[in-house]
């Protein structure tokens, strides 16, 4: 793909999306796209017809083919034979399988699949397209002119991807500049360029810089992931003390207007821990983001961090008095795009992504997330992390 996404406008982006729409979603065959580590990012209506298994239950994840091809031995099977033709080739054609729907009907099906590669080599995704066939004609080849519309089918999925990854690429950049200036302005105002400032001013200052740099942080990471095709970005751990995550909380929500009231409570009790500072604000500011957002007209919010001795973590909690979240939906919470239903007058605007987000966030920490919650009583959500061990104590300060 040539030119810079810099040079096209609006109406054509339009147009990529509405053609990507009828490809997939329009198309006569199951198309599906997976990511480097294997969980599915696109399953396409056909895909659903199929399989009985709708999108929302399929994407962002990989347990789908242990749905569909529940016996272990045959799976572990078709993987060694998919990896082993993909390490000589970039595409498979006529790949058969029999599978089990979601009513428990055997099908068999063909695919073929295209690796998709970054400008390094490495695999980033991977395309499959298939079909039902007839048990009957499973060793049938898949004629000259059917097999030229999939390619070219393939080849349009491509262009769509690597279209939107530049164009993605192309508004982070954007959104990322004005940053620099408003850092560096904030910085020389403070260290007065332009004059004496009030004490007031100074911390409001110092709010906007620790929130631009946070935001900056965010975008890097976007930035570096699309780089690196799609790979997780490495977290930079190191030796957090509770005190300084808690002064620079403070610092962040220095007289935030959230537009309501909300009180929010720091407390903390002396230990560290090991984290990538800039993910666990990035975290922690997406939990308070709800707490706020799911609640009425005032919320109390309490953010603590204190150690647990007994398998050496130290817990970050945040607790509101918000709506709280339905006994059935606990175990969603931290699912893609799920956003509760609630008879409460709070918009249901966003995609659901903030807590999923979290999680991963967490998770790429070596840490773990939880929730307590009960309807119209409030939630805590609970995050643990690897206590920084020093001859196997944890450390405190004194």
């Amino acid at each position: 793909m040539t030119g810079n996404i810099s040079d096209k406008n609006p109406d054509e982006f339009g147009e990529s999306l509405d053609f990507k729409s009828w490809v997939i979603d329009g198309a006569s065959v199951w198309i599906h796209v997976n990511d480097e580590n294997g969980k599915i990012v696109l399953w396409n209506k056909k895909a659903e017809e199929i399989t009985g298994w709708k999108p929302e239950e399929v994407v962002g994840g990989s347990d789908i083919w242990k749905k569909l091809i529940p016996n272990e031995s045959d799976r572990a099977r078709i993987y060694t034979n998919l990896d082993s033709i993909l390490s000589d080739s970039d595409t498979i054609n006529d790949y058969h399988a029999e599978l089990v729907t979601k009513s428990g009907e055997k099908k068999n099906v063909s695919w073929d699949l295209r690796a998709i590669k970054n400008r390094d080599g490495r695999v980033i995704r991977s395309i499959a397209i298939g079909k039902v066939i007839d048990p009957s004609t499973r060793r049938k080849s898949v004629s000259s002119e059917e097999a030229t519309r999939l390619q070219v089918k393939i080849s349009e999925l491509e262009k769509i991807i690597a279209s939107e990854n530049e164009y993605l690429s192309f508004i982070t950049h954007e959104l990322r500049n004005p940053l620099v200036p408003i850092i560096g302005y904030s910085d020389m105002i403070r260290e007065g360029a332009f004059g004496e400032i009030s004490d007031e001013l100074d911390k409001a200052l110092e709010s906007i810089m620790i929130n631009a740099e946070s935001m900056k942080t965010i975008l890097d990471d976007v930035q570096g992931t699309l780089s690196a095709g799609f790979q997780k970005v490495t977290p930079n751990l190191t030796e957090i003390k509770a005190s300084d995550l808690i002064s620079d909380l403070r610092k962040i929500y220095y007289k935030a207007n959230f537009g309501k009231k909300v009180d929010i409570v720091f407390g903390y009790e002396d230990c560290s821990f090991t984290a990538d500072k800039f993910k666990l604000i990035q975290v922690i500011r997406n939990i308070i983001f709800n707490s706020v957002k799911y609640s009425g007209a005032r919320v109390n919010i309490l953010v603590a961090v204190s150690p647990e001795l007994a398998d050496y973590t130290a817990v970050i909690s945040v607790t509101d008095d918000g709506i709280g979240i339905g006994e059935d939906n606990i175990a969603k919470i931290f699912d893609k795009n799920f956003q509760e239903n609630s008879k409460q007058d709070t918009p249901r605007s966003g995609q659901g992504m903030g807590l999923y987000i979290a999680k991963n966030l967490v998770e790429s920490m070596n840490g773990s997330i939880s929730v307590i919650s009960r309807k119209g009583e409030g939630s805590t959500f609970s995050i643990a992390l690897p206590a920084a061990v020093r001859n196997n104590t944890l450390p405190s300060e004194k």
